[in-house]
């Protein structure tokens, strides 16, 4: 697994602006009760969000 940085997430979503409306949504999302995309149940829950956009299990589409 890649080490989890600011660097390595705007990799995966390039604009930090995006990479913030991502993870909050994601975030809401996991409260509200959807399963984690990834296997770390003692990480805490933005931890969680972050590890997913870092393996590509969530993100944007681009928009054309």
């Amino acid at each position: 697994m890649r080490e989890l940085s600011i660097d390595t997430l705007l990799e995966e979503i390039p604009n930090k602006y995006i990479l913030s409306i991502v993870s909050g949504k994601r975030f809401r999302e996991i409260l509200a009760g959807e399963k984690l995309l990834v296997n770390e149940k003692n990480n805490s829950t933005i931890k969680n969000v972050l590890l997913e956009i870092l393996e590509g299990k969530i993100g944007v589409q681009d928009a054309e």
